[in-house]
């Protein structure tokens, strides 16, 4: 049985369908499907892009995974995410959070990790003294926090930073 499996080919669909609302946001859905002989990997769902107000953006997505494994084994769990960022001409932020099930599986994409929850942010803060060659240059700060479903901490790091932004 595995010298025909390995033989057979894999079918893979994917679909995608986004639709402009309000001012600069958007929703949609997505989904994938790959199978061989009686394995497959599903995933669908949903998310929406959010502008509000002069620098405000907001980020949401849901997905879900069913999988059934080549052994027979089947997988089942869901991916959250979720981000805000603000951006004006002096200061940049940005939050995001990402939850992913130890069970959600995507054949079709790239997930570096399952069974985590990941925090991340960053600030900037920008001086401008519009010269001829130093357009902005300032502080910025990162950080990043990984725990296991059960709440245990996997990695985290904070790397402070200094901006120069030039012409050209």
């Amino acid at each position: 049985a595995d010298d025909q499996s390995q033989a057979e080919t894999a079918t893979f669909g994917v679909v995608s369908v986004r639709r402009d609302i309000l001012s600069q946001s958007s929703v949609g859905v997505f989904g994938t499907t790959r199978e061989q002989a009686d394995a497959y990997n599903r995933v669908l769902g949903a998310e929406g892009n959010f502008r509000v107000g002069k620098g405000w953006a907001f980020n949401a997505a849901g997905f879900a995974s069913a999988t059934r494994t080549e052994t027979g084994e089947v997988l089942n769990g869901p991916l959250f995410q979720a981000s805000t960022s603000y951006n004006d001409r002096v200061t940049n932020g940005y939050l995001e959070y990402l939850d992913v099930d130890d069970e959600f599986k995507t054949e079709a994409g790239f997930l570096r990790r399952t069974g985590v929850r990941t925090g991340f942010g960053e600030l900037e803060y920008s001086w401008r003294p519009e010269g001829k060659v130093l357009i902005a240059y300032g502080p910025g700060i990162s950080g990043s926090t990984t725990h296991d479903r059960e709440g245990q901490s996997l990695d985290w790091e904070v790397r402070p930073s200094w901006h120069f932004d030039l012409v050209g």
